[in-house]
């Protein structure tokens, strides 16, 4: 009985040491946009924090360096999206598959913060890493809050998270 048991407190004791929470972060300065990724392997969720101005539309895509056949994530005045971007204009809504955890804007500023499974739920969902890896990803803001094709500021970047 005793050997079963400091097994059974090994074994909960790695399981707790390989649980992981991997970070990211990218400020895009010139359109005060902003983006942070928290990855728990634990529970197989990444969280995600948006920052921007709440006059505005912004979206950030993720692993693609252009926006043919990239999944994104939109802020707007029609709330939060999940996209599948075609290269020309904002893309296909996609069902949503992100909790909102809070949609709040301060001073300006429009700060949203949304969960979702790390493994996306189809072909055109992004499938974020469970481990320290850099995320190729694309932003653009716009000029007001609607979606349009019109972009501010818009790029690539890379997302390190570590």
């Amino acid at each position: 009985m005793r050997n079963t048991l400091y097994i059974l407190i090994s074994l909960f004791g790695s399981l707790c040491l390989s649980a992981q929470t991997i970070v990211g972060n990218f400020t895009e300065e010139k359109s005060n946009t902003s983006i942070k990724l928290i990855v728990n392997t634990d529970d197989g969720l990444v969280k995600m924090e948006f920052t921007g101005p709440s006059d505005v539309w912004y979206a950030f895509g993720f692993g693609s360096k252009v926006m043919k056949g990239a999944y994104a994530i939109a802020v707007s005045d029609r709330g939060i999206e999940e996209r599948f971007l075609d290269g020309r204009n904002e893309g296909e809504t996609l069902n949503k598959s992100i909790r909102v955890l809070s949609d709040t804007t301060v001073n300006g500023f429009r700060k949203v913060e949304i969960s979702r499974l790390l493994k996306g739920k189809g072909d055109k969902y992004y499938n974020f890493p469970r481990s320290a890896s850099d995320i190729d990803i694309i932003y653009a803001i716009g000029k007001n809050e609607k979606v349009n094709k019109k972009h501010a500021e818009k790029g690539t970047a890379v997302l390190k998270l570590r």
